[in-house]
């Protein structure tokens, strides 16, 4: 796969809207723009923006209604894309350069292969990946072969005894805590920001533009910016 600009951002940006709700309306203006494992974790993280708030006498079917019609997706798709996205923030969790390699479109594994390597043990993922970056195999046969090397057969006789030894750490395990991690996801967003920001510039025609578009958007760059002064005062305070 050509490593493009877009390619390398995707990850950052689907994991920047891992705790903050993405909106159709939002979502839209990155079609094309990011890797197809991007929009697919995007879409399902989406549909559980939406579906936390929605209102007391809405239907989870309406919304999924709504959401496959301006997206192309029906039902059971955007459940396996919610699974997908939950899976992915399961391996980001506990690995996260690896829940951005997929992301990125640089580990090359299945949608339906992501959400059962989400559901192996820590060694387990890792000999998987570790596999993919040397082997031809389909991951999917690698998922399986090891599987299949964690079935140890019956034995009979007397139970062995069992010695006291560390658990070994699983994909729920808390992972250490790292200082720079969401500085890094921000400093890595921001230059998709600012390409988008340049594309519009250099693509609209801001006289045909509606003033509600226009009064929508410069609301949000006054965010931005202030937003980004407050985080620069910060920096330079504590520096």
């Amino acid at each position: 796969m050509t490593t493009t600009n877009h390619d390398i951002v995707s990850g950052n940006i689907a994991l920047w809207y891992r705790d903050i709700p993405i909106t159709p309306e939002v979502l839209k203006t990155l079609d094309g723009t990011v890797t197809k494992e991007c929009w697919k974790y995007l879409i399902g993280k989406m549909c559980l923006a939406e579906k936390d708030k929605r209102g007391e006498t809405e239907l989870i079917q309406d919304i999924y209604a709504q959401i496959g019609q301006d997206f192309g997706y029906v039902h059971p798709s955007l459940k396996r894309l919610i699974n997908y996205a939950n899976s992915i923030d399961c391996i980001q969790r506990i690995l996260p350069d690896i829940a951005l390699g997929i992301l990125n479109g640089k580990i090359r594994i299945s949608l339906s292969d992501t959400i059962i390597l989400a559901k192996m043990e820590f060694p387990d993922i890792c000999s998987v990946i570790e596999r993919l970056s040397r082997e031809k195999a389909p991951a999917s046969l690698i998922i399986r072969e090891q599987k299949a090397l964690r079935k140890k057969p019956e034995r009979r006789g007397r139970p062995k005894r069992i010695t006291c030894e560390s658990p070994r750490p699983t994909i729920k395990d808390t992972p250490r805590y790292n200082p720079d991690a969401q500085v890094n996801v921000l400093a890595y967003t921001v230059p998709s920001w600012v390409s988008m920001v340049d594309r519009v510039s250099a693509c609209t025609d801001f006289q045909k533009v509606s003033p509600t578009s226009l009064s929508k958007l410069i609301e949000e760059l006054k965010r931005l910016r202030s937003a980004a002064d407050n985080i620069m005062a910060r920096i330079m305070e504590d520096a």
